[in-house]
């Protein structure tokens, strides 16, 4: 019986890995989603009182891709966002893959190293954790230019993605939603 020299096992090992890692993403199918929303609007009344009302909406349209490209950086389109110049690969390298899938942040490990992804819901970015608050344009340029709300460069671990103009104001649309 013939053994296997170990440096085939090795391209044999990568030559699988690569599959998994590129062909096999491709080959699976993009389900269609959808993103349930509660809004609260408070609305002064004429009287001391003031009325609040709740509705939940499902969204479909800008809110649904938001979600998809925070998720998964594939719009609903099924193009990845690219980031410093290179397509993400699968799911690795998606907003919630750092920050969670409710924008929480916490710690990362990868590539050998620890980092302290923050939270990034609409209630800490646009409150008194950061001075000045954040607003809809400069959470998309810290998305893609890597700069924070007062323009100063956020950690080199943080991507600087590329996408279309409705895609960002998408993803910031559905960044509003987390709490």
């Amino acid at each position: 019986m013939k053994t296997i020299p170990k440096s085939a096992l090795f391209i044999l090992s990568a030559v699988a890995l690569i599959t998994i890692l590129i062909v096999a993403p491709a080959c699976s199918a993009k389900t269609p989603s959808t993103v349930t929303a509660t809004v609260t609007v408070t609305q002064p009344s004429t009287s001391t009182q003031t009325s609040t009302s709740t509705s939940t909406t499902t969204a479909t349209g800008s809110l649904a891709n938001g979600q998809d490209i925070f998720l998964t950086a594939i719009d609903a389109a099924g193009v990845h966002a690219t980031a410093q110049g290179f397509a993400m690969i699968s799911r690795w390298f998606a907003c919630a893959d750092c920050h969670g899938t409710q924008g929480h942040g916490g710690t990362v490990y990868m590539m050998m190293a620890q980092y302290d992804v923050p939270n990034i819901t609409w209630p800490v970015l646009t409150g008194s954790d950061y001075i000045p608050a954040y607003t809809v344009d400069t959470v998309k340029r810290a998305i893609t230019q890597g700069l924070d709300q007062q323009g100063k460069s956020l950690d080199p671990f943080m991507p600087r993605w590329s996408m279309s103009t409705q895609d960002l104001s998408d993803l910031v649309s559905y960044l509003q939603t987390l709490k």
